[in-house]
């Protein structure tokens, strides 16, 4: 009965896990081939890539509110970000068991993962450059895919 409606989407809030067991019931209930791009370890290495590739010489071991993340919004839209107000937070290694099961506030006050201040428009450009690349490339290796 008909011809399927190829389509994919990206959720990026909060844990991936749900997102890739509910893709293929989404898929089925809407006639559809879902393309589920959630893996938070990946989408983290090719965000610390793109500061990286930008010359930022500073890595996040989990992205929250530090470099990274203000790195993307100035790229979008510098208007959004409060330069004045930044908070840097906790930096270096630290328990993803614990964030998870405590919350961001038992590690950092401020919810602020890493240093905000390192984060331009330049690196966030290249951020936003490197996944969108990574995300076709796999958008299209997975539609061609028998």
């Amino acid at each position: 009965m008909g011809s399927s409606t190829s389509f994919s989407f990206r959720l990026t809030a909060g844990n991936f896990a749900p997102v890739n067991t509910v893709a293929p019931e989404i898929a089925r209930e809407v006639n559809a081939n879902v393309i589920a791009l959630a893996d938070l370890g990946d989408l983290m290495t090719l965000q610390n890539e793109g500061l990286r590739e930008a010359g930022v010489e500073y890595e996040e071991p989990v992205i929250q509110a530090g470099a990274t993340e203000t790195a993307i919004v100035l790229a979008v839209n510098e208007g959004l970000v409060r330069t004045d107000e930044f908070d840097t937070g906790h930096e270096g290694d630290l328990s993803v068991s614990r964030l998870l099961s405590s919350g961001f506030k038992t590690i950092a006050e401020s919810g602020v993962l890493g240093d905000p201040r390192k984060g331009t428009a330049e690196p966030g450009e290249a951020i936003l450059d490197r996944i969108t690349a990574a995300y076709v490339e796999r958008i299209e290796a997975e539609r061609n895919a028998v």
